[in-house]
């Protein structure tokens, strides 16, 4: 299933006339992932809960949750064009609700310095497709994610796995994955990529236990093949750890 947002419109700040076809794009291609996304959160979103969105930019799945939800939104964002400590809102509007929503973001360099926020200040973090983005290793991410939950807190997590089948073909045949290639903006590419294993050892050594895990494929991208290698790895995708693209894991803030 999936979740078309075509309906939430960017404001303000305005989305230059040459970027609008990349943003449209951007919702299209993510439908499935806002699906389970969503799937995953209704048991926990409440009216008025907050939440916060590390590396929330373009915001369109925060948008959603905050109109139809009526949650309390609140994002950070790494520092692309504006330097650290630098302050913002997005003006979203709900076409279909005929609602709108003003979502603060913060820049922060999540990963190498404290999240801006007090402790025990959120009931929900979302972490959607950003630590692969990520320079460091997330220890001290987590870390603060887990200082600014309230005790009994959600954090929600999605990534690519680092062991789908497919990827692990590219690596038999010699070569760079797609979403690892060079180009002109660093930002785009993924950096590092993890297993399930990794991220709940990770989030357990920050103090999370592992409410929910699930692969998905959210995107599509086994296509293709690379004669013997992908014979070799498709056989893979027999094992569920290998089998899908994308890993989504729901962790709980329990200790300190």
């Amino acid at each position: 299933m999936e979740l078309d947002l075509g309906h939430i419109k960017r404001i303000s700040p305005p989305i230059p006339a040459d970027n609008i076809p990349a943003h449209e794009e951007y919702v299209r291609l993510h439908r499935r992932r806002f699906w389970i996304s969503l799937d995953m959160l209704q048991p926990i979103l409440s009216s008025g809960c907050r939440v916060l969105s590390v590396g929330m930019e373009p915001g369109y799945f925060e948008a959603y949750l905050a109109i139809d939800s009526r949650c309390q939104m609140v994002g950070t964002e790494l520092p692309k064009h504006q330097p650290v400590g630098y302050r913002y809102e997005i003006l979203f509007e709900d076409s279909r609700a005929r609602k709108s929503v003003k979502i603060p973001v913060s820049i922060s360099e999540a990963g190498r310095d404290p999240l801006p926020f007090p402790d025990c200040n959120f009931d929900l973090l979302l972490f959607l497709e950003v630590i692969e983005h990520f320079f460091c290793r997330p220890q001290l991410a987590f870390s603060e994610m887990h200082r600014v939950l309230k005790p009994g807190g959600f954090l929600l997590l999605s990534t690519p796995n680092a062991q789908h089948w497919h990827r692990i073909g590219y690596l038999l045949a010699g070569r760079r994955y797609p979403d690892a290639e060079f180009g002109d903006d660093p930002a785009h590419r993924h950096h590092q990529v993890f297993s399930m294993r990794e991220l709940e050892e990770s989030l357990r050594a920050a103090g999370f236990s592992i409410a929910e895990s699930r692969y998905r494929d959210c995107y599509g991208l086994a296509g293709g093949g690379f004669s013997a290698y992908s014979i070799v790895a498709r056989a893979l995708s027999l094992l569920p750890q290998y089998r899908k693209e994308n890993i989504f894991m729901l962790a709980k803030r329990v200790r300190g």
